[in-house]
């Protein structure tokens, strides 16, 4: 009967601290990625509002160049900012030929319209 009683205990004890744990981690988290800073958006020609493909795209972390690609087929982009650049502020430069540089600093999140002047 004592047995059952510590190894009962024991296993009461073992489930509240995994209880006590996954809550630990989950705050964690809720409040750790709050200090990523992301957005994403389109591009698009300024008079025209044609989506822009091929857009170069420079995501830096305050004055650090920490990624460079191009925007899709339809104007899309997306920075992901990687744990390095944590709570870092973000910067995104947009160019293209024939169109005048633009460089944003701290972006909305979502849904972010960039628009491009042709020279």
């Amino acid at each position: 009967m004592t047995s059952y009683i510590t190894d009962h205990f024991f296993i009461k004890d073992i489930k509240n601290m995994q209880k006590c744990i996954l809550i630990y981690f989950t705050v964690l988290l809720a409040y750790g990625c709050e200090c990523f800073p992301s957005s994403k958006g389109i591009v698009r020609d300024s008079t025209t509002k044609i989506l822009l493909d091929s857009v170069l795209v420079k995501i830096y972390s305050d004055t650090k160049l920490e990624e460079t690609y191009y925007t899709d087929s339809s104007g899309k982009y997306r920075a992901f900012i990687s744990s390095s650049m944590k709570c870092k502020q973000l910067n995104i430069e947009f160019s293209k030929s024939g169109y005048d540089s633009i460089r944003i600093s701290d972006p909305p999140t979502e849904n972010n319209i960039v628009e491009l002047k042709k020279r």
